[in-house]
């Protein structure tokens, strides 16, 4: 009886773990079927959003932004002295933007400048040896007619020698002066933050009187004229594109205004095949960038019936 018992605990225990071996693969197959299910619906409807934007005659949204979007901060560290410009402030290439104080450095440089421009220690050197030169001559003139001693002459010698190594290092000298006033010009400079080009200030990100680090974001300046737009098109349609086409580009308000492709990559994104276009439109009214617009490009008829392969 108890041998039966045991061997129907054993059965039962054995359709238990079947049944849970059996539910666990019916769970895994379920959830696998559903992840690929998934990836071919955002597959179809990658391609199909892609396939009804070329059926527009060659139409895509994009986004307007800046050719040139820079944040600008100081190559070092030091307290803000002065903002010479504002916010929306149009600036050309080279105008300051923000300064460090520079007093303890301006002090340096102008006494460098000064030392550098005076020659007094040069002139004086040259007149020495000038001096120990005629001294040498007149005890060679006295040593040949036994007028002067051996050791007095080699003492001329060796003086008028000095005094001439005396003039060249005071040319050395002179050389230093001019590499540190040069060194603290460039330390100088480097405290006032200029616009690399021209644009306009978006940001300032610092007060007059606050200590900023080196590399630190201080300011923002953008240029958006030209505006650029970046857009990702089917590879079949991208392969018509060449830099200099010309594209037309429509606001939300119905402004059209022509630019040209600036660029068309060269290496496709596998994931979505598509290439990524690059383009510059005009933008003389200074329209604020960072809005969706929609580009036409070139020849939409030849794109609709082109089936180029590599």
């Amino acid at each position: 009886m108890q041998k039966l018992l045991k061997i129907s605990s054993c059965k039962v225990a054995s359709f238990y773990t079947f049944q849970r071996l059996f539910l666990f693969t019916l769970l895994l197959c379920t959830v696998t079927s559903t992840a690929l299910a998934g990836e071919n619906l955002a597959n179809d409807f990658r391609t199909r959003s892609f396939s009804d934007e070329v059926k527009r005659d060659g139409e895509f949204q994009g986004v307007c932004l800046p050719s040139y979007d820079a944040r600008l901060g100081f190559a070092m560290s030091g307290v803000v002295s002065e903002i010479p410009v504002v916010k929306g402030q149009e600036v050309e290439a080279g105008t300051v933007l923000l300064r460090l104080n520079s007093k303890a450095e301006q002090a340096r440089l102008a006494q460098l400048d000064a030392e550098l421009a005076t020659t007094i220690k040069l002139k004086s050197s040259r007149v020495k040896l000038k001096q120990a030169q005629l001294d040498m001559k007149q005890y060679r003139e006295a040593y040949s007619e036994k007028a002067a001693s051996v050791m007095e002459t080699q003492h001329a010698e060796l003086t008028a020698e000095l005094s001439k190594l005396a003039v060249e290092d005071e040319k050395f000298n002179r050389k230093i002066l001019a590499l540190q006033l040069k060194e603290m010009q460039i330390l100088v400079d480097k405290m006032s933050l200029a616009a690399p080009r021209k644009g306009v200030v978006e940001e300032i990100l610092v007060e007059e009187g606050v200590a900023v680090e080196k590399s630190g974001v201080a300011l923002r300046l953008v240029t958006i004229d030209p505006t650029r737009i970046d857009i990702s098109v089917p590879l079949e349609v991208g392969m018509n594109l060449n830099s200099g086409d010309k594209v037309n580009v429509t606001y939300a308000d119905s402004y059209l205004v022509t630019g040209k492709i600036t660029h068309v990559a060269k290496v496709a994104d596998m994931s979505s095949n598509t290439l990524r276009v690059s383009m510059e439109i005009p933008n003389p009214e200074r329209r604020p960038v960072g809005v969706l617009v929609t580009v036409k490009l070139p020849d939409s008829g030849r794109l609709l019936t082109t089936n180029k392969q590599y």
